[in-house]
């Protein structure tokens, strides 16, 4: 939707009911974080097109990290989330500017080989999305700005 759309979304009954099934006693201040994630994402990508993400914080309770290595983990959601605007950009490049880490990351989508070291924000990026190309699914260049608590 377009972001005065989605800015107008973020004030309805049903968003209302979403923030406060999601956040409780936090829901207001929640809100609030969404209008900035959309601020953001305008101030750094214009545009007209935008969607709304939020993803689930965790707590692993047994198994820390283990699930990285095919292993078993006992986690819980938590109330803390990473809340993101993101839109198609049309291109082959994915770019992420992560507000919390300071991070402005630009991926060539035709470039997904992870670097010498392997590690890193860019590599786990550049795996997520090498893995939709291999499970079959089309990725297309995007901008997101993302947020977290």
């Amino acid at each position: 939707m377009d972001r005065e759309a989605a800015k107008k979304a973020l004030q309805s009954a049903k968003a209302n009911g979403f923030f406060t099934e999601m956040y409780g006693d936090g829901a207001a201040e929640n809100e609030k974080r969404y209008e900035h994630v959309l601020e953001g994402f305008e101030k750094s990508f214009g545009g007209d097109q935008v969607s709304l993400f939020t993803s689930a914080g965790r707590t692993e309770i047994s198994g820390n990290h283990t699930d990285h290595n095919h292993g078993k983990v006992l986690a819980g959601s938590i109330n803390l989330d990473c809340v993101g605007a993101a839109a198609k950009n049309y291109s082959s490049h994915v770019r992420i500017i992560s507000e919390t880490y300071n991070q402005d990351i630009t991926i060539d989508l035709n470039d997904l080989e992870p670097s010498a070291k392997k590690a890193g924000t860019v590599d786990l990026i550049k795996g997520i999305l090498k893995g939709f190309e291999t499970s079959g699914y089309s990725v297309g260049g995007f901008n997101a700005y993302i947020t977290s608590n």
